[in-house]
């Protein structure tokens, strides 16, 4: 393999430029100087003696936090005096309730059938299968505001969606037909 000529002019550039810069280093240091007599030893006084000289105070000597927070103040709303307070009288930050949600809806839309102006859709749930008929006007269908398992009401049946009701706390919960259809969740 060749190698071309800027590198084999760079490199022996390179090598003769740090042993200058070593050799130059080392001429530029002073040796260090030993002092060859006996150190004299000071007695030394207790911290809290009474003449201080020029010894830093014990506040001073106190721990510090390095890394204090740097953000906005927190404030924590305490109900009574003795709910918000930790060990020593802190305020203790409690986490913000987690919102309410219902749990997953229990069917999973099975298929869909159109004919004309009737549209059928089939929602399973376990073994359990229910034809939604839209359009059918047949009683034996789940109606608008038929409750279909405990807890869960029917309200209202779309062309691309499926709303139900949780009963026991009132939220509204959806049904994609379409992103069900496609296999990519409810």
């Amino acid at each position: 393999m060749k190698i071309p000529l800027y590198l084999r002019v760079l490199l022996p550039l390179t090598i003769v430029a740090c042993g200058y810069a070593m050799l130059t280093e080392d001429a530029q240091e002073d040796p260090p100087h030993v002092d060859t007599r006996s150190p004299k030893v000071k007695p030394q006084r207790a911290i809290g003696s009474a003449k201080n000289d020029g010894l830093p105070e014990l506040t001073a000597l106190a721990s510090r936090n390095l890394f204090p927070y740097q953000g906005p103040p927190i404030i924590a709303p305490v109900a009574n005096a003795d709910a918000g307070m930790g060990a020593g009288g802190a305020a203790v930050i409690q986490p913000p309730p987690e919102p309410v949600r219902a749990p997953p809806i229990p069917f999973t839309v099975s298929g869909v059938w159109v004919d004309g102006a009737q549209r059928k859709i089939i929602l399973s749930k376990g073994e359990q299968t229910i034809i939604l008929c839209q359009g059918c006007g047949k009683l034996e269908s789940p109606q608008v505001g038929d409750v279909l398992v405990p807890n869960y009401r029917l309200d209202k049946i779309e062309n691309e969606r499926i709303t139900f009701t949780y009963l026991p706390l009132q939220l509204a919960q959806s049904v994609d037909i379409d992103r069900a259809m496609s296999g990519t969740g409810n």
